[in-house]
């Protein structure tokens, strides 16, 4: 027991000096410039108190890049310069998030969409298309959709959250109609939301049947079971997701996504 009482020491002592050390030192000075479009100026705009960083770029009818959770304004750097060409485009750090000020208190999901909100607001943005990727995209139909809502967290299965809804714990939740069309849900849908305002997840409402490595006979017949027209759905929606093959970079009219049916 003593020499456990001892190793623990010395393995604490060096954690705890490593703690010291941050603690006192400075924090990092923020970049002058961005390193992958050092024409671009940096910009900082207070938010009731928190100071966010962004940039603009372009001229033209405005384009908003929100990005992703654990991410920055600087996920956008291989589309911002093609983009700016023909717009001017505005992105910018959530809080606590690149080289925007950390604010105390819970990172809601709340938080992001008043954060995006404001700054909306407080550069006078009107009639902008707003872009996000993954929970950027999800603020993004937020603003367009109702800013007066107030978004929360849910976690758990299809049981669960229903339980919490009916408890509750919010007004409404947004969950896939496909899963709840197949657990026997249905009828507890109070609103189908349309695709074309409110983009489903990629292979939304698509079962797949996974199968062990290197057994070809169990694949034979998984590929029995499968359907060939939600697999053209699934690979079309992925190829769009991932960038797409050159020919579709190259397409200037406006373009939307075909959803198969009940999708």
């Amino acid at each position: 027991m003593e020499t456990a009482l001892v190793l623990g020491g010395l393995a604490a002592g060096p954690l705890l000096a490593s703690y010291a050390v941050e603690a006192l030192r400075s924090p990092p000075s923020p970049p002058g410039t961005l390193a992958w479009a050092p024409d671009i100026p940096l910009r900082y705009l207070d938010l009731d108190g928190t100071r966010v960083r962004y940039i603009v770029a372009g001229e033209g009818p405005p384009i908003v890049l929100l990005h992703t959770l654990r991410t920055q304004l600087d996920l956008f750097q291989r589309v911002l310069h093609p983009l700016a060409r023909h717009h001017r485009v505005y992105a910018l750090d959530y809080p606590g998030h690149g080289w925007s000020d950390i604010p105390a208190g819970p990172y809601s999901p709340e938080l992001f969409v008043t954060a995006a909100g404001r700054f909306l607001d407080r550069l006078g943005i009107r009639r902008a298309t707003v872009v996000g990727e993954s929970i950027g995209g999800s603020i993004a139909l937020l603003l367009a959709a109702r800013p007066d809502l107030v978004v929360q967290a849910i976690r758990g299965n299809v049981d669960t959250r229903l339980r919490k809804l009916a408890g509750g714990d919010c007004d409404a939740i947004v969950l896939a109609a496909a899963g709840l069309d197949r657990l026997g849900f249905g009828d507890r849908i109070s609103e189908r939301l349309d695709p074309k305002s409110f983009v489903p997840a990629i292979g939304q409402g698509i079962l797949a049947l996974e199968t062990r490595a290197g057994d070809e006979d169990e694949r034979a017949h998984a590929r029995g079971l499968g359907e060939r027209q939600p697999q053209g759905y699934e690979a079309a929606e992925r190829v769009a997701d991932e960038g797409g093959p050159p020919e579709i970079k190259h397409i200037d009219e406006p373009a939307e996504e075909a959803l198969g049916e009940g999708r």
